[in-house]
Parts: C-alpha cells; structure tokens; sequence
C-alpha cells in the first residue's frame, strides 16, 4: 500500500506537468492557426 502511494505521489506531478504542457501547447497551436487566418 505504501509503495503503491509513494508511486502516485511520484506521478501524478508528470501527469500534471504533461496536462498544463499539452494544454500550453494547444493554445499556442490555435493562436498560431487564428493569426494564420487572419492574414
């Protein structure tokens, strides 16, 4: 049990890092798409 908890507490960081950087990364993408547009 204990070593299944030490686990999520190492993962869920990364999880949550890829999540914001994934995000970050998707808003970029669609900023770049609408100037794209624009011009």
């Amino acid at each position: 049990m204990s070593s299944f908890r030490t686990r999520s507490f190492l993962v869920l960081p990364h999880i949550h890092l890829s999540m914001r950087i994934s995000a970050t990364l998707n808003r970029w993408t669609c900023r770049q798409n609408y100037i794209y547009k624009l011009q």
